[in-house]
């Protein structure tokens, strides 16, 4: 089988969350939930079929999920030291 963590959900969920930085800086607050929203919703039918599909177990997501949040969470950290996110 594949293994432990699904990293198509990580880096999927990776990309959504730091899409979140993005967007907020370039969009207008209506184009941005256009955006934001067709993005979760494309990223849950990846988490959907990477079981529906057999190749992962719902641990495997939740394995790619927890390297997204710390991978997020260490480039969030870098970006405000560096002063180019705000503290928020």
């Amino acid at each position: 089988g594949n293994a432990f963590p699904s990293l198509h959900v990580g880096y999927l969920v990776y990309a959504m969350l730091f899409s979140h930085v993005v967007i907020d800086r370039a969009y207008g607050p209506r184009r941005q939930y256009v955006l934001l929203a067709a993005g979760w919703f494309c990223t849950a039918a990846v988490l959907w079929s990477t079981m529906a599909t057999k190749q992962h177990y719902f641990v495997d997501v939740l394995g790619g999920l927890v390297i997204a949040a710390v991978g997020f969470s260490v480039a969030r950290w870098g970006l405000r030291r560096q002063g180019q996110v705000e503290t928020a």
